[in-house]
């Protein structure tokens, strides 16, 4: 049987965090400073839809 992976939820873009579950984006955003993940990506995408 082949090796499953396991994925954690900081290895999500926020933005995926934001809507997968529902979160406030303030809360995701305190969420990856403490697991320091890039946002970027995420700054990009709000931008794109303000």
């Amino acid at each position: 049987m082949p090796e499953q992976q396991q994925l954690a939820i900081t290895d999500l873009l926020p933005i995926v965090v934001n809507d997968l579950f529902g979160i406030n984006p303030h809360t995701t955003y305190a969420w990856a400073q403490y697991a320091q993940n890039s946002w970027a990506e995420y700054l990009e995408a709000v931008q794109a839809t303000e």
